[in-house]
């Protein structure tokens, strides 16, 4: 079961009896309680990781959020390491994230919540995703996975189809299926 992203924090009795709740259902509906981890948008403090494990978190994920990158135009990497490299999270059961890109710079006129208040203007993203890197990204990613135990052998790929925000491994009429292609053949699917 996986928590979704910060909410937990603003109102902790509120989260504390979700929690047991599901733990609750999920023993009475299969007779044994979940694996549950937290999602979240935003970099881990060894503070907010106490404090969700003792609340019943058992793992961690980040959703992948531009939070996550540094501001400019960032070349292109699948995986943002700095969220995985802190060592509040990489010390804890986790799952990492896998970007197939991220632009949210034309959502700024329409949705300004996605853009810097100040100048609005999005100062946060990816640029040089194409299926060559995007095979190569996935590459690390797979040897990230099979090497750091206490990585959950799961990666998380943003995103299916937001081309509005540029993460995309969708079928589409200039590279077909070679996104799809390309995670099969990293991670060996059939």
């Amino acid at each position: 079961i996986i928590t979704d992203w910060d909410f937990g924090l603003a109102n902790m009795n509120d989260f504390t009896e979700g929690m047991l709740y599901l733990q609750q259902y999920s023993l009475n509906a299969i007779g044994k309680t979940p694996f549950i981890y937290h999602v979240s948008n935003n970099a881990y403090d060894q503070a907010t990781i106490d404090l969700y494990k003792s609340k019943g978190i058992e793992g961690f994920h980040c959703f992948g959020g531009a939070s996550n990158l540094v501001p400019g135009a960032n070349q292109y990497t699948g995986m943002q390491m700095n969220w995985i490299n802190d060592a509040a999270v990489k010390n804890e059961i986790h799952s990492p994230c896998f970007y197939s890109g991220f632009d949210a710079r034309p959502w700024c006129m329409i949705a300004p919540w996605n853009c810097n208040p100040t100048t609005g203007v999005y100062n946060k993203w990816l640029v040089g995703s194409n299926p060559a890197t995007f095979t190569n990204e996935l590459i690390k990613a797979k040897y990230y996975l099979d090497n750091n135990p206490k990585a959950l052998k799961m990666l998380t790929v943003y995103a299916w189809n937001e081309w509005g925000e540029g993460g995309f491994i969708e079928p589409d009429v200039l590279n077909g299926t070679a996104y799809i292609d390309a995670i099969q053949n990293v991670f060996g699917l059939q």
